[in-house]
Formats: C-alpha cells, structure tokens, sequence
C-alpha cells in the first residue's frame, strides 16, 4: 500500500519556474486559459516581449514579476476568470511597457522620501528615484482584478495605494 503522503506528492506537480504563460506544459488553470484563448495568447506574447527589455527595480512600489504572476495564476478563482487574467496582463503591461525619457518627469515630494520625479500618462503613473523606475500605478479602475498600486491625481497632488501601502506625492513648483 502507498502512503497518503506519496500519492500526493504524485498528484500535484511542483511549481513552475516561468515569468509568462508556460503553453508547452500549461499547468495552472490560467496558463491553460491563456493558452487556449487568441486574444490573452497575444497578451503573454506581448508580455513576455516587453519583460526582455525591462529593467525591474527592487522597490516596494514596483511588485516583482514572480508576485504579479501568482496573482494572475489566482483569477481561476473569480467568477468570471477571462475578464480577470485581461485585466491582469492589460496592467502588466502597462508597468513594463517602455517608459519616456527622465525628461519627462516632473519634480514631486513623496510620502516616500526616495522618489523624487513622476511621469503621468492617461493609464498609468511612473514614479521614480533619479532616472530609475521604482514604482507604478494604474489610473481608473479594474472591476475584476486590484491592481497592485492604483493612483488618482487631483489638481497637485497624486494618491496612490494598494497592496504595498499608500503614497502621496505633490508635484514641486
């Protein structure tokens, strides 16, 4: 007779080492969604393209590639999975897509004391510590998937707050 123990170790493989959709062995209930889905394939394809030329920065602000696809791997749990592994790579993609040149940036005091420039967009809020990125929030809101930081400007001040805290900033003169 086998051990409980041993059957088990059987039946659940081990986690994959991946930072997209892993399509050759679709394991987890979002990779094969993702897989088998044109428009969400195209969004891994678009992802896994723009994290080749991504600089990630170890910052509270800025959730770790590893983080952000254990979320993504979670909305088999939502009642409507699509709409949330869309809304999961539409964000992730707009923290990694190419940001503009630092001249861009506008001089901010921050809650955080580190950051020291923003870039805003109609989408998303760039913030920065010199000319290196170190943290990104989405503008408007997600109905099936919390973002990992969600900013809202109003006149010289940016809110930003979700699952690494909150953050204020007030653009400089």
């Amino acid at each position: 007779m086998i051990p409980l123990l041993a059957l088990l170790a059987q039946a659940v493989p081990p986690p994959v080492d991946q930072t997209t959709a892993d399509c050759a062995r679709p394991v987890y209930a979002t990779d094969q969604l993702v897989c088998g889905d044109a428009e969400l394939r195209v969004l891994d394809q678009q992802l896994a393209t723009a994290l080749v030329g991504f600089e990630a920065t170890s910052s509270r602000w800025l959730e770790p590639q590893s983080n952000w696809l254990k979320r993504r791997s979670s909305c088999a749990f939502e009642r409507d999975h699509r709409t949330c592994a869309l809304s999961a790579y539409r964000e992730r993609l707009a923290v990694v897509r190419i940001w503009p040149v630092a001249g861009a940036a506008i001089p901010v005091v921050c809650s955080d004391r580190r950051i020291d420039a923003a870039v805003f967009e109609s989408e998303r809020v760039g913030f920065f510590t010199g000319r290196r990125l170190v943290g990104v929030a989405l503008v408007g809101p997600s109905p099936s998937w919390r973002p990992y930081l969600s900013a809202v400007s109003m006149h010289r001040q940016v809110r930003a707050q979700g699952l690494p805290g909150k953050l204020r900033c007030t653009l400089e003169n």
